[in-house]
């Protein structure tokens, strides 16, 4: 075990075995929890799960009992020795480690919003990855690496406003994980019917200056079913490279891809990116100067490029919320629409906050400029929205349910106006509203099942860009 694993380990463990009650949320146990309580502290572990183990067994709801079996299979997978003596093997350590996340995902299962139970289970992951140790071995840690879950786990905790002790262990947890992270990718499959496949309008004729135009069939709206596959994955490389003292210093390098697919081709869409540059890895901060590359396909033809810069970073205010924010300068060529050509520049915000364990807010913003090689075509847009992300209680018997609901706003105003089309210069409002259901409790191969509702509303001064679109996406999604 690690520096940091070796001090932090009894320390945690002490807390979650002797302090408040209130900070769990339950109330004094049984004689029989006491007595494996006194078992564990006069140092007798293997009695102390054997204890443990049958009161489970007889009463599997008993919070209580629960807890402090989970608690103390950490605290047997953290020991010098087995329980019960013998040799040590990792095999051993592990199905304790199993044992314990088991019994902290069931009672989160079931009572998302407190807060002890997440801390072991975030302890648990913690020891199961060795996140305390350096990293080595790509593919396990991307396959069978804990590290990022027990850090989502620790800031959970930070949010319950725990004791100062407590959360100063768990800042130098999130410290040990951030400077040995190496590796992360997500993956997703989605099935997604949808209303307006191409963004179009449905209306049949449409008026300029008063003269009625009919809209070509291939024009209009198109429903359809299509196959949405998305993934990314980036890797931090340490650099001997270290400009200012209590800083490190990561080469980062990162790739993203989404393709949407539909029958006939006609609306399928793919982009592909790639970015690279270093990172800067303050106590509470991250400084990234990234190079981008990004290629468009539409319909099996490539569309655009885009090569660009991009200044961002981000940083935590005390242990709820987090800042950051992003600087972009890109160049987009078109393959057969050159008056597309021409430089962006990009500006944006984000905000994270955590109120309790189970609530995430947060709050988004931006501009953008285009300046296009065609002055009909340039234009300036500002965008916001917002997203609240919470954990639900049991539901029909079952827990594990969690929900998600955003709404952002984009406005676009193009700086001059198109004669044959409209006297003014096009202005859009587009708004797009998402709700998604899912429950961790149902994994396949650790993916776990989504379900989203989406709707975009797009007006627009001139009839011809306005339009409606709903779609569902029932999605597998792993984060590694």
């Amino acid at each position: 075990m690690g520096g940091v694993g070796r001090w932090l380990a009894p320390a945690v463990v002490a807390l979650a075995m002797f302090s408040s009650p209130a900070f769990c949320g339950g109330g004094d146990g049984p004689a029989s929890v006491d007595e494996a309580r006194r078992l564990l502290s006069e140092g007798k572990v293997s009695g102390a799960l054997t204890l443990l183990r049958s009161l489970v067994a007889a009463n599997p709801d008993d919070p209580d009992a629960s807890f402090v079996l989970g608690v103390t299979a950490l605290f047997a997978a953290l020991g010098a020795e087995p329980p019960g003596g013998g040799p040590w093997t990792e095999e051993m350590r592990v199905r304790l480690l199993d044992e314990a996340e088991r019994i902290f995902r069931g009672m989160l299962a079931n009572r998302p919003e407190l807060p002890r139970p997440r801390l072991e289970l975030a302890r648990v992951l913690f020891e199961r990855g060795r996140c305390n140790e350096p990293a080595t071995g790509l593919l396990r840690q991307l396959l069978g690496d804990d590290c990022e879950a027990a850090a989502r786990h620790f800031r959970r905790v930070l949010a319950s406003r725990p004791p100062q002790v407590v959360a100063s262990n768990v800042n130098r947890f999130l410290a040990a994980i951030r400077a040995r992270k190496r590796l992360s990718a997500s993956l997703a499959f989605a099935v997604a019917p949808d209303t307006n496949v191409n963004a179009a309008t449905r209306a049949r004729t449409i008026k300029i200056f008063d003269l009625p135009f009919q809209i070509a069939e291939d024009a209009r709206a198109s429903s359809g079913v299509g196959l949405i596959v998305s993934g990314s994955t980036e890797y931090w490389h340490p650099m001997a490279f270290q400009p200012f003292a209590a800083t490190a210093t990561r080469l980062r390098l990162g790739a993203s891809v989404h393709r949407r697919e539909y029958g006939g081709h006609r609306f399928d869409d793919m982009t592909l990116s790639l970015y690279g540059g270093p990172r800067l890895l303050l106590p509470r901060s991250d400084i990234d100067l990234l190079a981008e590359a990004s290629r468009r396909w539409s319909a099996g033809d490539i569309f655009s490029d885009g090569l660009g810069l991009r200044l961002e970073g981000g940083r935590r205010l005390g242990n709820r919320l987090w800042i950051g924010g992003f600087l972009r300068a890109t160049r987009q060529t078109h393959r057969k629409l050159p008056r597309y050509d021409g430089p962006r520049f990009d500006v944006g915000f984000r905000a994270a906050f955590r109120p309790t364990p189970v609530l995430r807010l947060d709050a988004y913003g931006g501009w953008r400029r285009a300046r296009t090689e065609s002055p009909f075509e340039r234009y300036d847009g500002l965008w916001a929205g917002a997203s609240a992300e919470w954990d639900l209680p049991r539901i029909l018997g079952t827990g594990g349910f969690g929900s998600n609901a955003s709404h952002q706003v984009h406005l676009t105003e193009y700086d001059r106006a198109k004669p044959a089309l409209h006297p003014a210069p096009r202005a859009d409002r587009l708004h797009v509203s998402r709700v998604t259901a899912y429950n961790r409790a149902f994994e396949l191969w650790g993916f776990v099942p989504m379900l989203s509702f989406v709707h975009e509303r797009r007006g627009s001064n001139i009839v011809l860009h306005e339009y409606r679109r709903s779609r569902a996406e029932l999605m597998l999604r792993r984060r590694f």
